[in-house]
């Protein structure tokens, strides 16, 4: 049944003949809150309803068809067919009554034979309305935002048909409505979460900073300590354990940050040609003390079709292949650890570079295999206390597989071991944005002895490091406790023949640092020394004018090539002066 209210008050009837502004309606306040709650108001047209009042028009054959919205003082029109204005005062509004009644459609056959509406100024001049029929548009908390309406300049009736299809038209308004309030909350959430993901991420990145600072200096006093002469053997595997450990630590709080960068859409992939052979030695080499301690085989295989270069960022091949034979190593108990190289065509006949990491472990069930790559999940229970391992290094890796354009595969057969398949695309060298990438051959010391080297950083730790790593090879090691002190020191005594500057230092950074020193006409080589090891950082300190950039924990053979290629032909003639 249509429920239908006919509004045709004569005006013989009343003897007030004065237009009738419509009463509040009860929850009037409610109303208005759950109106703004839409947000609706005054924003531009939208397709969505623009559709359902040309098709009221159209079905009922009136030649005027709003959504009118019943504000505070005025009726404001969402959407409307047949008429140029875009609200009137609230109080002209026929509209404005027909929200009292939410359950009906209110019908005035003739405006001018109802005393409420007979000497509206609507009704005696433009548009000249003479037939009105609304439906309410009552939101899901039961209030009546407003109408669908359909006005006509001569007086009528709708037949049955048509008002059930005002009926039909007005819910889907509210329908609209709905969804527009959905989809902007929706966005909102997005929004937050993604200033959250952005938050967490910059967070990891300022832990990470603080975390890599004292273990640069852990790793590196280990390394120096396990080389310094009359060291009891025992004392010595006590620090090389100290290390092992330091490095493991370093590697995890890498993953960490990777996931945050990778949820907040920050993570940035670098290409440039890499020596692939070596890479994958370099990780094998890692791991082969770690095999053979269990009784493992560790090998390599390369098929015919595999190029001895590719194009990808080397980083982040060298923590995927990292993260797979370390857990293939864990995960074998007894037989062997292959890195299976190949080269074959992907579905697209483009070619595909696949490397295989496969061992002998005990396998994984089928039904724990989706979960392997969710983050801090672990095959299977227990795991992580037989073999170690937090479950963030598979989830990193199949998501930096996907950012380099391939992907990370699973086999595994539960008693006959398992099988990770890494497979990237095969990029031309063209294609390449950097210079050729291998791992740091160690460097002839002896170039850079008596180099005079100014060392900038506001931790003792940090200072001290430096001055024994470069101590070793016969540097002249100067320190500066900040950029002020820095600053004053080289106005006083400006022969070095390098700088090494850390980025974060109170007072005056390293950047700031840096910008003063180039002001006086320093022209010395300045290289960035920070814990924040992303592809961002590396192109910030690039772009200000260092001339090399470092990453904690300093790798002293990085250090010393690092310092080499920067003085050049420098060192030759300071060792033959």
């Amino acid at each position: 049944m249509t429920w239908v209210r006919r509004a045709h008050v004569a005006i013989g009837e009343q003897e007030n003949l004065a237009m009738q502004p419509a009463p509040l309606p009860l929850s009037e306040p409610e109303r208005l809150a759950a109106l703004s709650r839409y947000q609706v108001l005054d924003t531009g047209p939208e397709p969505s309803f623009d559709d359902l009042t040309r098709l009221a028009s159209q079905l009922c054959d009136t030649p005027i068809a709003l959504v009118s919205l019943i504000d505070a003082e005025r009726q404001w029109f969402k959407s409307r067919v047949g008429l140029d204005a875009t609200e009137t005062p609230r109080d002209l509004a026929f509209c404005a009554h027909a929200i009292l009644d939410k359950d009906e459609v209110m019908v005035v056959p003739d405006a001018r034979l109802d005393s409420r509406f007979a000497d509206n100024p609507l009704v005696e001049g433009p548009p000249n309305v003479r037939f009105y029929a609304g439906v309410p548009l009552v939101e899901s908390d039961g209030h009546a935002l407003g109408t669908l309406c359909v006005i006509d300049t001569v007086a009528r009736e709708l037949t049955d048909d048509q008002l059930d299809v005002l009926r039909v038209l007005g819910r889907q308004v509210v329908s609209q409505l709905e969804l527009r309030r959905r989809n902007r909350e929706l966005r909102a959430a997005e929004r937050l979460a993604q200033m959250a993901a952005e938050s967490r991420a910059s967070f990891m990145v300022d832990m990470s900073r603080e975390i890599r600072t004292p273990l640069g200096a852990v790793l590196g006093f280990s390394e120096l300590l396990s080389e310094a002469p009359g060291l009891p053997p025992g004392a010595r595997e006590l620090v090389k354990t100290i290390a092992r450990n330091g490095r493991h630590l370093g590697a995890l709080v890498g993953d960490v940050l990777d996931l945050s960068k990778i949820e907040s859409g920050q993570l940035r992939i670098a290409s440039a040609p890499v020596d692939l052979r070596e890479l994958v030695e370099e990780q094998v080499e890692l791991q082969r003390s770690h095999a053979e301690a269990k009784g493992l085989e560790l090998s390599i295989s390369y098929g015919t079709s595999v190029p001895a270069t590719i194009v990808c960022d080397r980083s982040r091949l060298r923590q995927i292949l990292r993260n797979l034979i370390d857990n293939a190593v864990k995960a074998t108990e007894q037989g062997r650890v292959q890195v299976l190289l190949r080269g074959i065509r992907g579905t697209d006949a483009q070619p595909v570079l696949e490397c295989e990491v496969r061992d002998t472990g005990a396998g994984i069930e089928s039904e724990r295999l989706v979960a392997i790559f969710e983050p801090f999940r672990i095959a299977e229970p227990g795991r992580n206390a037989r073999f170690g391992g937090t479950g963030l290094g598979l989830t990193v890796s199949r998501q930096l597989a996907e950012a380099m354009g391939g992907k990370l595969e699973v086999r595994s057969t539960p008693g006959n071991g398992s099988s990770f398949i890494l497979k990237l695309p095969m990029r031309a060298l063209e294609e390449a944005t950097g210079d050729l990438e291998s791992g740091s051959a160690p460097p002839s010391t002896s170039r850079l002895e008596s180099a005079r080297v100014l060392v900038v950083d506001d931790m003792p730790d940090n200072r001290l490091l430096v001055r024994h790593m470069l101590g070793r090879v016969g540097a002249d090691v100067r320190c500066a406790a900040s950029g002020t002190i820095a600053l004053q020191m080289l106005k006083k005594s400006p022969d070095v023949d390098v700088v090494l500057m850390d980025l974060s230092m109170p007072v005056l950074n390293g950047y700031e640092t840096l910008s003063l020193l180039r002001a006086r006409g320093f022209d010395r080589p300045v290289v960035a020394l920070t814990a924040s090891a992303s592809a961002d950082d590396r192109e910030a300190c690039m772009a200000a004018g260092f001339d090399a950039y470092l990453t904690r924990p300093i790798d002293r053979s990085a250090l010393e090539s690092t310092l080499e290629n920067l003085l050049g032909d420098d060192s030759n003639e300071r060792l033959a002066a």
